[in-house]
């Protein structure tokens, strides 16, 4: 049987700095690999990249990367408003990290249409703000 969860349930259980992944990064010209942790995406930076796809798709990606790329311990390296310039990096550095993210995160459209229940109709059968933060644009080349 499932527990009924508290206010402090939902603001303390659900810590997205706790499962982070480490993602490689590709060697820069005479410079070793390196890398980079990435965390669990929270609301904000869902609503945020869901934003940004549709209002700013170039910026997109680079709003995904701003809201989960994180140091060891949890803590964002970026804010949203450095979306511009981390749109700037080569794509051969952004597409594995946002891919990272996609996957950490459950975001390709496989597991978001197996997270929304549909009708028979093959519509949604819930409002529109349950659905996963997800565009049809292509995320990575």
């Amino acid at each position: 049987m499932s527990q009924t969860l508290t206010r402090d349930d939902l603001l303390t259980r659900f810590d997205v700095r706790t499962t982070l992944r480490q993602v490689d990064l590709p060697p820069d010209t005479g410079m070793s690999a390196g890398h980079v942790f990435i965390r669990l995406l929270t609301g904000a930076g869902a609503d945020a990249f869901g934003h940004a796809s549709l209002k700013t798709p170039e910026l997109a990606r680079a709003t995904l990367f701003a809201a989960c790329v994180c140091d060891g311990a949890g803590t964002p390296l970026f804010t949203i408003k450095d979306a511009p310039r981390i749109a700037e990096l080569p794509n051969r550095v952004l597409s594995p990290v946002v891919d990272a993210i996609i996957d950490h995160n459950h975001l390709r459209e496989e597991a978001a249409n197996a997270a929304v229940p549909t009708s028979a109709s093959g519509q949604p059968s819930c409002s529109g703000s349950a659905l996963p933060a997800i565009s049809d644009a292509p995320l990575a080349s």
